[in-house]
């Protein structure tokens, strides 16, 4: 019989690890694909014991959806798109966007390392982008 496999959370007790912040996204809360899917399992899994236990290793997530870099290089793809064809599908005219930058997401994940709380999950407040 072959030894029980390794998991990054049998990992991080058996060595210790203080905190372990899980980087999630906003496509876990209601996944419709493969990638939401693995993100909202992986969640569950982390948080399986309400991420503490008789252990000192403090399992915490963030969740944000797209960071503000991404997102221009997509506008600038769909502009040259726009260009060589004027029409453009869009998924639905009243979609939403929430924007994080670069350093806001960095500041997210220091957060959560340095001040979260086990089995807690973090969503930084952000504006709206229509």
């Amino acid at each position: 019989m072959s030894p029980r496999p390794r998991t990054f959370r049998r990992a991080a007790l058996a060595h210790g690890v203080k905190t372990v912040v899980s980087v999630s996204t906003d496509k876990a809360v209601k996944p419709v694909n493969a990638m939401g899917m693995t993100k909202a399992l992986a969640e569950k899994v982390l948080l399986a014991d309400g991420g503490e236990g008789p252990h000192s290793t403090r399992f915490v997530i963030v969740r944000y959806g797209k960071r503000d870099r991404e997102s221009r290089e997509r506008r600038a793809l769909l502009r040259a798109a726009n260009r060589a064809r004027p029409s453009l599908p869009v998924t639905d005219p009243a979609m939403t966007r929430f924007l994080l930058t670069l350093p806001q997401a960095i500041d997210l994940v220091l957060h959560a390392t340095v001040h979260g709380l086990g089995g807690h999950l973090y969503v930084r407040r952000m504006p709206a982008a229509l």
